[in-house]
């Protein structure tokens, strides 16, 4: 799985491997907005995608690889997840250039 940003010139690049990839789950931004997914990798780091118009479709696309590839794999949950709203827009921040962007 593939992430690029180029937010105000501050680019970002994340890749990670589908087989790595423990859980993948919808969830919300701002408690409201249905746009978000949330990857849970074996090394315990949890990324945050956000800005989907499509999340739901997107997710299942993503869920269908994954499942040919990790261990880990199960169905993709359609729930978000109760809660996630708070602790998304704490952690979800534009990178900078202290982060190697």
């Amino acid at each position: 799985m593939c992430f690029f940003s180029n937010i105000a010139g501050v680019k970002k690049n994340i890749v990670i491997p589908l087989k790595d990839v423990k859980k993948l789950q919808a969830t919300k931004t701002l408690g409201f907005v249905a746009n978000a997914i949330k990857v849970s990798c074996e090394n315990e780091i949890i990324h945050y995608f956000t800005g989907f118009t499509a999340r739901d479709e997107v997710l299942s696309s993503i869920s269908k690889v994954w499942a040919t590839v990790s261990q880990y794999a199960e169905k993709a949950e359609g729930e978000e997840e109760e809660g996630e709203a708070d602790e998304l827009d704490s952690q979800h921040q534009p990178p900078t250039e202290a982060d190697g962007a």
